[in-house]
């Protein structure tokens, strides 16, 4: 129940159409653009934090103490990844994965475990934000 509340509250968090229609963010990156990040992203008690890098060639998600310990590689695709955000608990990061022109919203687990698609269709969806949370 969870998930599923946190899913449907980040798709209301989601922005569309960021690029030109047709252009791939990393192909604007290698054609010299910025690159299409929007990090790091610290943890709520700011003990880590997450952020996207090209060094692999690929934009890709990292995880890294504050203290710059622990640099950990949390994604692994051949694909451009980027924008992490932590959930408000620290348990979930939200990221942005970006494949044949269109862009969506992927979770995981604070680990990098578990990865999971959240959003489909022909659209370039960036992560903003996660909603405050509510307290009754």
């Amino acid at each position: 129940m969870r998930s599923r509340n946190l899913s449907a509250a980040l798709v209301l968090l989601v922005v569309c159409g960021c690029l030109p229609a047709g252009e791939d963010s990393w192909a604007h990156y290698q054609g010299g653009g910025m690159y299409p990040a929007r990090t790091p992203c610290m943890s709520q008690d700011g003990s880590v934090i997450v952020f996207s890098s090209p060094g692999t060639g690929n934009g890709e998600i990292y995880r890294i103490n504050r203290n710059g310990s622990n640099p950990t590689r949390l994604t692994t695709s051949q694909v451009l990844e980027t924008d992490p955000i932590f959930s408000p608990d620290g348990s979930v990061i939200a990221f942005s994965r970006e494949t044949d022109n269109c862009r969506h919203i992927w979770l995981m687990d604070q680990d990098g475990s578990n990865q999971r698609q959240l959003t489909s269709g022909r659209v370039l969806d960036d992560v903003v934000s996660f909603p405050p949370t509510v307290r009754n």
